[in-house]
């Protein structure tokens, strides 16, 4: 075969597969953010994560090591959420790329709503997460708490 043409080809197959990949991180993202809503612990840190996961927002950051240091953790946050009025996250996007085989980005905008289905200030919210291929599906190793105006893309 004409190398140029195998090159082509193999760049095209490439490109598919890394659309897919990107496609199915993204679904896996709605998976946890579905999870997240019905406070389903045990499938986020069994089915949805990949431990450790690096969590970042700024200046701050952590590792939750284990199953119990993410469930402690999911623990606390719905805790906070419950005095905000929370009943459920709602995602508005989700633009995902594969940025390495078997890695993906997905950078979520959404709404956290309150129970009046009104959305929690600030009204838009945008979460970096970071995907890895595992032999059971993909799953998130890491997110990053980012401003709205400050989006990674995939270049």
């Amino acid at each position: 075969m004409n190398p140029i043409v195998l090159a082509t080809v193999l760049l095209l197959v490439g490109g598919v597969v890394c659309a897919d990949d990107a496609e199915e991180a993204s679904i896996k993202v709605q998976e946890y953010f579905d999870a997240f809503n019905a406070r389903d612990v045990d499938k986020i840190t069994s089915e949805v994560y990949a431990m450790p996961v690096h969590i970042g927002s700024g200046a701050e950051h952590r590792v939750l090591i284990d199953e119990q240091a993410a469930t402690d953790n999911l623990r606390t946050l719905y805790a906070q959420l419950d005095e905000q009025g929370w009943a459920r996250s709602e995602i508005r996007e989700i633009n995902g790329c594969s940025v390495a085989p078997g890695m993906v980005f997905a950078d979520v905008t959404y709404s956290r709503i309150d129970k009046g289905g009104n959305a929690i200030p600030p009204d838009l919210r945008t979460n970096l997460y970071i995907l890895r291929g595992h032999e059971d599906g993909w799953r998130i190793i890491a997110f990053y708490i980012h401003a709205t105006d400050k989006t990674v893309g995939c270049r």
